[in-house]
C-alpha cells in the first residue's frame, strides 16, 4: 500500500510516485486504486496530501492530450469529493412533495433507517418518474440530496399481521408483537388489497422503522407441511425390542390396517375414519418405544398398500416449543396453521402403482400432551392457557371443517394425566392406554431380550451356558420379586388427605431402567475382562453384578424424588389427590450385592462377581 508522508519524503520521491500514477503501462483502475490508497494513507495530515494533490494536478494540465488529461482529473476530483463527503446514506422513498418550497429544485419525502423523516433535494441526474414508494434511495452523507435509488423494494424484514387499509389513504394497519402500528404501504399493497387477495391476519413484510409495509409474504397455501415429522423413524421390530408389547400397539396396528385395507369394514359398521388414543403413566414405562415400533409398522402398511417408496411422512408431530409463543395471538395462529397442515395432508388423494387413487392416512402424534392442555382456570398466566385450549378444542371440533371424515389417527402421551384439562382429555382419549410399573413376567421378558445368548455368563465348569443365562434371569427377577417381598419399602408417599403408600424397589422398575442398567453392568464386565492378563474363563455375567446395577439406579432415582416428581416416576392411584411428601424408608440402604451374595452362598448357588 502506497503511503504519504512528505515530511519525511522528498520532491523527487513524490515526483516518481506522480510518474507512475500517469504512467499508461499500468491498467487505469490500478493507477487509480493507487491514487486512492495514497491519499487515504494520509488523511490525518491534510496539508502533505493537498501539497501532493496540487503537485499531481500541475502535471495532469501539462499533459499534451488535453482530453485525456481532463477525464483524469474529472476522476480524482469526483473520488476526492467522495472521499470529503463520506459515504451516501439509505432511506425509504414515501412521496414527493407537492406543495411550494422555496427553492425551484423538487424534494422528496422520504426516512432513513434509524427513523427520522427527511425533505432532501433531488439530484439533476435523479427522474422523480422512477421513484416508488417503498423504494430504496441513496442520500449524500449529510442527508440532503437524493443521488440515487435503488432496484427495487426491500426483499428482508420483519412479520407483521395484515389488519385493514385506511379508508381514504394510503396507510395500512398491522399488529406486531401484539401491538397496533399505522404504516405507509407500497403500491404492491395496496393493488393487492384492492384485488382481494389478501385478508385480515395475512401476513405482511414491514419496517417499523422506517413506517413502512413493502409487501405481503405468500399465504400459508406456500408454508404447507411445516409440522410434516421428516426426521428418520427408527427400524424397530417388535418381536426383536420389545419385551413384552403393551396391548395398545396391537389396537392401533389392527384399526390403521382397517383403515388402509378394509374400507368395507368401516362402511358396513358405520366407523369413524378418525381414532385417538393416549397413552399415560409415568416416565420410563415404554410410551415413546411403543410409538416408534408402531409408526415402523405404519411406514410398512403404507408401502405394502401403495407400492411405493417415495410418498415421504405421513406422520405430523406436535411440538410445545412450535406451537407456544411468546407474543399475544401467536400460539392461537399456529394452533390455526397446524390443523391446516393436518386438512391438507389428510385430504389429498394419492396415487398407488398400480394407478389407484385414494386416502391415505395421517397419524398426528402429540407428545407430552400436558404442555398446551392444561387445566383451564388453574394457570397464573391471566388465561393465556385457556385461549389456546380453547383454539385448539375449537378446530377438533369444527364442524364445517371436515377433520372427522378424513383418516386420522391422533396419539397423545402424557405422564400428567392429571394435569391435562377434563375437555381436552375426552377429545383426545377415545381410548386411554395406561403404562403401568413391570410386574415380574414383564421384567423376565426385557431381560431375555437385552442379555444376549452370546454374552459370556459366570458358571461351574461343565455348566450349560443356556441354562446359567436363564438362572441368572430368574435370580433377577427374584431379587425383585420374591425377596422382597416381606422387607420394608424404600420410599413412603405422603399424599395431601393424608394417605400413605410404601413403594419398594419393583415399584420404580421401567424399561428405561432395565436399559441402563444392563449397559452399567456390561461396562463392569468389560473392565473386567481388559483389567484380566488373559481371556479369563471365569469373568462374565454374574447374578451379583447385575443386581447391583439395578440397585445403584433405582436407590440413585429414589434419593431424588420429590413431592413435585414423584408423578413422573411412580404410578399413584387418585389422579386428583396431590403429593405433599416423600420420605426415605431404612429399607433404601439395605440388601446390598453382598446380602444376596450370602443368601446365595447358602443356597450353595455361590458366584464370583465380575467387579
Amino acid at each position: 500500500m502506497l503511503t504519504l508522508n512528505m515530511t519525511a519524503a522528498s520532491a523527487a520521491a513524490r515526483e516518481r510516485l506522480i510518474d507512475l500514477l500517469l504512467s499508461d503501462k499500468q491498467p487505469q483502475i490500478m493507477r487509480a486504486r493507487m491514487l486512492y490508497d495514497a491519499v487515504m494513507s494520509g488523511q490525518g495530515e491534510p496539508d502533505p496530501v493537498l501539497e501532493f494533490l496540487g503537485a499531481f494536478f500541475a502535471r495532469i494540465e501539462a499533459i499534451p492530450s488535453v482530453s485525456e488529461g481532463e477525464k483524469l482529473k474529472a476522476q480524482y476530483e469526483a473520488r476526492l469529493a467522495e472521499l470529503e463527503a463520506g459515504p451516501a446514506r439509505p432511506a425509504t422513498f414515501i412521496s414527493k412533495l407537492n406543495g411550494k418550497t422555496s427553492t425551484k429544485v423538487p424534494k422528496v419525502h422520504v426516512v432513513t433507517s434509524d427513523g427520522q423523516q427527511r425533505f432532501p433535494m433531488l439530484h439533476e441526474d435523479v427522474n422523480p418518474k422512477e421513484l416508488e414508494p417503498g423504494a430504496t434511495v441513496l442520500l449524500d452523507a449529510r442527508g440532503g440530496v437524493v443521488l440515487g435509488r435503488g432496484p427495487s423494494l426491500p426483499q428482508v424484514g420483519v412479520e407483521a399481521e395484515f389488519l385493514r387499509r385506511l379508508p381514504d389513504s394510503n396507510h395500512v394497519e398491522v399488529r406486531l408483537h401484539g401491538d397496533p402500528l399505522v404504516l405507509h404501504a407500497s403500491r404492491a399493497v395496496l393493488e393487492a388489497v384492492e384485488a382481494g387477495g389478501v385478508a385480515r391476519g395475512d401476513s405482511i413484510l414491514v419496517s417499523p422503522t422506517r413506517e413502512f409495509a413493502f409487501r405481503f409474504i405468500p399465504g400459508d397455501g406456500d408454508r404447507l407441511h411445516r409440522f410434516v415429522d421428516t426426521e428418520k423413524i427408527p427400524d424397530i421390530v417388535i418381536s426383536r425390542d420389545i419385551g413384552k408389547p403393551h396391548w395398545v400397539l396391537g389396537l392401533l396396528i389392527r384399526r390403521m390396517r382397517i383403515l388402509m385395507f378394509r374400507p368395507d369394514i368401516l362402511k358396513r359398521f358405520d366407523l369413524r375414519p378418525r381414532f385417538s388414543v393416549i397413552m399415560t403413566g409415568p416416565t420410563g414405562l415404554g410410551k415413546t418405544l411403543h410409538l416408534k415400533a408402531f409408526l415402523s409398522e405404519f411406514g410398512r402398511m403404507l408401502q405394502e398398500r401403495s407400492g411405493r417408496t417415495d410418498l415421504g411422512s405421513r406422520v405430523i408431530r406436535v411440538k410445545t416449543s412450535e406451537i407456544l409463543s411468546e407474543f399475544l395471538g401467536r400460539s392461537d395462529k399456529q394452533i390455526e396453521e397446524l390443523f391446516d397442515d393436518i386438512h391438507h395432508l389428510a385430504s389429498q388423494k394419492l396415487e398407488t402403482s398400480e394407478g389407484e387413487k385414494l386416502l391415505l392416512p395421517v397419524v398426528i402424534v402429540l407428545e407430552e400432551v400436558e404442555a398446551i392442555g392444561r387445566r383451564r382456570g388453574t394457570t397464573f398466566e391471566g388465561g393465556i392457557f385457556d385461549r389456546i385450549i380453547g383454539t385448539f378444542l375449537q378446530r377438533l371440533d369444527d364442524p364445517t371443517d371436515d377433520l372427522a371424515s378424513l383418516p386420522i389417527l391422533l396419539i397423545s402421551t402424557t405422564n400428567r394425566p392429571d394435569l391435562l384439562d377434563p375437555a381436552f382429555l375426552r377429545r383426545l382419549a377415545a381410548r386411554r392406554a395406561q403404562f403401568d410399573r413391570l410386574g415380574r413376567e414383564d421384567l423376565a421378558a426385557i431381560l431375555d431380550k437385552k442379555l444376549k445368548p452370546g454374552y459370556p455368563y459366570w458358571g461351574r465348569n461343565g455348566s450349560d451356558p443356556v441354562q446359567i443365562r436363564l438362572r441368572l434371569i430368574d435370580r433377577a427377577v427374584s431379587w425383585f420379586f420374591s425377596y422382597n417381598t416381606d422387607e420394608p419399602g424404600i420410599v413412603e408417599i405422603v399424599l395431601r388427605d393424608g394417605t400413605r403408600i410404601v413403594k419398594h424397589r419393583r415399584d420404580f422398575l421401567s424399561g428405561a431402567i432395565i436399559e441402563q442398567a444392563v449397559s452399567n453392568a456390561i461396562d463392569e464386565m468389560a473392565f473386567a475382562l481388559e483389567e484380566s492378563a488373559s481371556q479369563d474363563p471365569e469373568t462374565g455375567f454374574t447374578p451379583e453384578c447385575l443386581i447391583e446395577s439395578f440397585r445403584h439406579q433405582i436407590d440413585g432415582l429414589a434419593e431424588n424424588l420429590t413431592a413435585r416428581n414423584a408423578r413422573d416416576y411412580l404410578y399413584l392411584p387418585d389422579e386428583e389427590n396431590s403429593v405433599a411428601a416423600v420420605n426415605r424408608l431404612p429399607g433404601l440402604h439395605s440388601r446390598t450385592p453382598a446380602m444376596l451374595a450370602d443368601e446365595l452362598r447358602a443356597n450353595g448357588e455361590e458366584g464370583r462377581v465380575s467387579t
